[in-house]
């Protein structure tokens, strides 16, 4: 096995991997000290509530996702997590709240995000393209999970090299 490192992603990385393995004890403990080098970075949190739904412990899965979610409120992976261990404790009131709750930060989010792709394409029209490519750059680092921000800079880039 390779030699751990103390990088925060690193030790996500080898976390993710203990879990498909089905250590979870050992992908726990990589977890638990990412969430002590960055306690800003909300993906140990959610890693390590998600380790004990995967070891069937739903009670304990749904104290970490408390947690996580005292931290992160406004975090969508942690409310759509929070919702679905509800679910599977068969709290459906509970659960369904917070799965709304996720759908409308969702949905807020993409609105905000198609307004970022518009003012860079805004920015395109009125002759500015290295402004644009700023905005649909930042829309990347925002919503790295979405296809939008991605095409709209690659459709930039591919207007940039048919005109050079």
């Amino acid at each position: 096995m390779q030699k751990q490192t103390n990088d925060i992603q690193s030790l996500i990385d080898h976390g993710f991997l203990l879990l498909v393995a089905g250590k979870y004890n050992k992908a726990e403990e990589l977890f638990l000290k990412a969430q002590a080098k960055r306690p800003s970075n909300p993906t140990p949190f959610i890693a390590f509530a998600h380790a004990a739904q995967l070891k069937n412990d739903n009670n304990l899965s749904l104290k970490r996702w408390k947690l996580a979610y005292d931290k992160f409120p406004d975090n969508l992976l942690i409310l759509k997590g929070l919702g679905n261990i509800y679910l599977e404790l068969k709290n459906l009131e509970e659960g369904s709240n917070y799965l709304i709750e996720a759908q409308k930060l969702e949905a807020t989010s993409n609105k905000v995000m198609y307004e970022y792709i518009e003012n860079g394409n805004k920015l395109l029209q009125a002759g500015d393209p290295a402004k644009a490519e700023e905005v649909f750059i930042e829309a990347q680092m925002k919503w790295p999970d979405k296809l939008a921000p991605f095409h709209a800079h690659h459709r930039l880039l591919e207007t940039n090299r048919r005109n050079s």
